[in-house]
């Protein structure tokens, strides 16, 4: 009876935290696809309503203009997402590319492009991450298969 206890909270034990340890990874992919997806539909909102003739405005010279700062935000959506891939991003280069863009319509081209793919590398980190952690947890916890 004692030795069929222990072996019984063991194996509670054991799946509870093979489940605990696979929960924190898929909430973290989740959480982050749908920050993904309200911060960029807010972001083209803002950037879709701001009439055209704003874009250029600076409140003081010392600042960007609308438009430079939706450039900025998309470079570092850039660098955010190469990071999540484990790729680098030649900086100089992106910012050479990004300041080429000169009116609403090439900014807004540009961040939706990125939106999109970022949501391409967001489906593709979460099915890495998935898999990653069913091969991890199979063959690491045996036992897991009875969990």
């Amino acid at each position: 009876m004692k030795l069929g206890t222990v072996f019984l909270v063991a194996l509670l034990l054991a799946c509870t935290s093979n489940t605990a340890a696979q929960t924190p990874a898929k909430d973290a992919v989740k959480d982050w696809a749908e920050q993904w997806k309200m911060s960029t539909e807010q972001l083209l909102g803002v950037a879709e309503t701001m009439p055209a003739d704003i874009y250029e405005y600076k409140p003081v010279k010392e600042v960007g203009s609308f438009g430079e700062q939706i450039k900025h935000a998309t470079l570092a959506m850039k660098v955010l997402l190469a990071n999540a891939e484990g790729k680098t991003v030649n900086t100089t280069d992106a910012f050479a590319a990004i300041e080429k863009l000169k009116n609403k319509e090439e900014i807004i081209a540009e961040l939706r492009k990125t939106v999109d793919v970022g949501a391409s590398i967001i489906a593709r980190v979460a099915g890495k991450t998935t898999a990653t952690q069913s091969s991890r947890s199979s063959s690491a916890k045996p036992h897991a298969a009875f969990c």
